[in-house]
């Protein structure tokens, strides 16, 4: 779903097809957190037991499990970490805000493949709201619409006005 919102609004911006497109999560490697199951307390303190086996996304895909990353992706992860605030800043880029969570509802399988559903809306996320005021911070003379493309959007209104 995130995929054809961000789609959406690439094709309102009317955006080029040599434009470059950095989707935050999607394009650095992440941690393997499904196909695993977790015992009570894992992976933090007071986590209930779930599994997070996701068996349809492995059917669907084809993949037998998701490895930790590598030790090269963990240097490219780490790298990237301390530079995501200037990517944000950067006046030459361009944010497009994506706040809406797709119910557990719409995955693929049953609900229950995927582990424990974060729901904490984005507005009250840290690295949500971290790049969020870094965007408006760094907006040329104070108008966000001139950093955040989809600033008029009523789900980035909703995260604006929180």
């Amino acid at each position: 779903r995130k995929m054809q919102q961000l789609a959406q609004v690439l094709a309102d911006q009317e955006a080029h097809d040599d434009d470059c497109v950095f989707f935050d999560f999607c394009s650095n490697a992440q941690e393997a957190k499904m196909g695993r199951v977790y015992a009570a307390g894992q992976p933090f303190p007071g986590a209930p037991p779930r599994s997070a086996s996701a068996e349809e996304y492995f059917s669907h895909n084809n993949v037998a499990f998701i490895s930790g990353r590598t030790a090269e992706e963990d240097a490219a992860f780490t790298y990237a970490m301390w530079d995501m605030g200037r990517l944000y800043a950067y006046e030459g880029c361009e944010i497009v805000v994506l706040p809406e969570l797709s119910p557990k509802s719409s995955y693929p399988g049953s609900p229950d493949d995927w582990g424990m559903e974060n729901i904490t809306p984005y507005e009250y996320r840290g690295w949500c709201c971290s790049e969020f005021a870094t965007a408006l911070a760094s907006s040329p003379n104070g108008d966000p619409r001139s950093r955040i493309v989809n600033f008029g959007d009523r789900a980035v209104q909703r995260v604006f006005k929180s």
